[in-house]
């Protein structure tokens, strides 16, 4: 799937909970959404901890990959719910990264391999764009709750 059906899909299954918040709950807000967010991300530490032989836990794999699957669910949810084109963005922060750690291989004007480097930059990458994705979404949840206070 592209990730524009993934979008699709995750307010598909937003929208199913919507309905069922109205009847019979309170609907979810973005601060909400980004709460549960922040709770799965925790989900997800522990599961990395017992991956890496912190923490005992039973199928791993399968709530890995479940845990990173709500993890993106919140992600597309959020992107959606306050404009953000996510894939524009994700290319761009790539880049960005991407010439970030290029200048800081380069060792006396040549650049260092990056074939060499490839799992120090997929985890650079990785929590860089977790960090910003978090960062951008709090804050944005942040001055929605202001602007209800006020």
């Amino acid at each position: 799937m592209e990730l524009q059906q993934l979008s699709g899909h995750a307010l598909r299954v937003r929208g199913l909970y919507a309905e069922y918040e109205r009847r019979f709950a309170k609907e979810w807000s973005g601060l909400n959404t980004m709460e549960g967010f922040v709770g799965d991300v925790g989900d997800l530490m522990k599961i990395i901890m017992a991956k890496e032989g912190l923490r005992r836990m039973e199928d791993i794999d399968a709530k890995l990959a479940h845990e990173l699957a709500d993890c993106l669910y919140s992600v597309l949810v959020l992107a959606a719910k306050y404009n953000v084109d996510l894939e524009k963005e994700f290319v761009a922060t790539m880049e960005t990264l991407e010439k970030g750690i290029q200048a800081k291989l380069r060792v006396r004007g040549t650049p260092v391999a990056l074939r060499d480097h490839v799992e120090f930059d997929r985890l650079v990458m990785h929590f860089s764009f977790t960090f910003y994705i978090v960062q951008s979404f709090y804050t944005a949840a942040h001055e929605e709750r202001k602007t209800r206070i006020i």
